[in-house]
């Protein structure tokens, strides 16, 4: 298995940037600024906290670009008129191998860092709306 990647929002620039081959517990140096970020290691080998702000909260999605996937959506939809449906279903059967292909990864959910490489475990849900909304507040609260 390669070593994880990180995509972070550095908190001095606000500026998200990519950690290729991460180890854990070391400073990354942000790439729009003279600045190092601290990241914390992960406990026991697996991802049981976000290396960026330490919260145990991660969701598990899918690598692969929103954009991408509403234009492949779509294309669809807009193919479909001439193709009376048949469009649709090759757009499918396209995302269900897509789907069945690409790797996890998680984001947390009080800062959004992505982590890639590292298998989520079972306890690591897709997307769940109330936690989103309890971290936001949380975030919220210490502004």
């Amino acid at each position: 298995m390669r070593s994880p990647a990180i995509v972070l929002t550095c908190p001095t620039c606000g500026r998200r940037f990519r950690v290729r081959n991460w180890e854990g517990g070391e400073r990354a140096a942000c790439p729009y600024g003279a600045h190092t970020v601290a990241l914390l290691p992960f406990k026991g080998g697996g991802a049981d906290r976000c290396p960026l702000c330490g919260k145990a909260g991660f969701y598990r999605e899918k690598r692969f670009p929103r954009a991408l996937g509403l234009g492949a959506l779509a294309l669809g939809i807009a193919l479909s008129f001439y193709t009376y449906g048949l469009s649709l279903a090759v757009f499918a059967a396209l995302d269900a191998v897509l789907y069945g292909l690409l790797p996890w990864r998680l984001v947390c959910y009080a800062c959004g860092t992505h982590i890639e490489g590292v298998p989520p475990a079972p306890d690591q849900r897709p997307f769940d709306l109330h936690l989103h909304e309890r971290y936001r507040y949380e975030q919220a609260g210490r502004r």
